[in-house]
């Protein structure tokens, strides 16, 4: 069941703020309305200019340092990586991220003109006032049909080929790459091998033989994003040419397999630029 947020505001209608009135001056915005309203799904959408009515607990909000979202587009899309539903920005130069909102009152969009730091057309909130936005956050499948365990019986080996365009016919890109997630996509497209190479990419093939070779497998050591040191869960290298192989559960291919379509808005942060309130 998705949570719901409640803010503290003025009294407001129901019909043209669309949102469950549930006490005098307050009011749930719940997160299906904000999806269902956001422009595309899995997409950001703005949802408006907040003033903070109390401080709150550091153990509420993820910080991001200024330096690395500088403007809505890069908070959005740390927030997304951080698997946060709410981008904050304030005072031109501060990025925070959110599970929940609370504490807040609605202000005009006005009230909130500071610019960003990296992009001065850009509105970043203001003095204890936040431009917020929903990140487009979706969780992405839960490809359980190959455990850890099972993923380590497939494992292969590591492969180099400087031909990565040969190798994949099929392939996707995903900070939330893990071996189980690769196998599974990779299985359910007809392919008889997952490889994932720089962590984040998953490739599929049925053949190996060429334009790939087999090389010791200290070559492919970079552990797969968010697993556990411990698991030693393994997805290629830094290098573009090293990937961790794994054997999916088909064992011949299948002619003329009818490939499932995907929605891809999981994979990726989706900023919907269009949506970003400018100065």
């Amino acid at each position: 069941m998705i949570p719901q947020t409640i803010f503290t505001t003025s009294p407001v209608s129901e019909k043209d703020l669309g949102k469950t009135l549930t006490a005098k001056n307050s009011f749930v915005f719940s997160y299906e309305l904000i999806i269902k309203n956001a422009k595309l799904p899995g997409h950001s959408a703005y949802i408006g200019c907040f003033q903070m009515t109390r401080e709150w607990r550091d153990d509420f909000v993820t910080h991001v340092p200024h330096t690395i979202a500088a403007n809505v587009q890069k908070c959005l899309e740390e927030c997304w990586a951080r698997r946060q539903r709410f981008a904050l920005l304030k005072e031109g130069q501060t990025c925070c991220c959110a599970v929940t909102l609370r504490a807040l009152s609605v202000k005009e969009n006005s009230d909130c003109t500071s610019p960003c730091l990296g992009d001065k057309k850009q509105a970043c909130g203001a003095p204890a006032h936040f431009s917020i936005y929903y990140t487009g956050y979706i969780e992405e499948p839960q490809f359980t049909k190959f455990s850890l365990v099972f993923g380590k019986k497939h494992f292969v080996g590591c492969y180099y080929t400087s031909d990565e365009n040969t190798l994949c016919p099929f392939a996707f890109t995903t900070q939330r790459l893990r071996a189980a997630m690769c196998m599974g996509v990779c299985e359910e497209n007809a392919y008889l091998y997952a490889a994932i190479t720089r962590v984040t990419r998953c490739c599929c093939t049925s053949t190996l033989d060429q334009p790939a070779n087999q090389v010791d497998k200290n070559m492919c050591q970079a552990l797969c994003s968010e697993s556990d040191p411990a698991d030693m869960e393994t997805c290629g290298s830094g290098s573009p040419y090293h990937f961790s192989v794994y054997r999916t559960g088909l064992f011949q291919t299948v002619p003329d397999y009818k490939r499932p379509e995907y929605d891809h808005v999981w994979m990726h942060p989706n900023v919907n630029e269009r949506d970003i309130h400018l100065l």
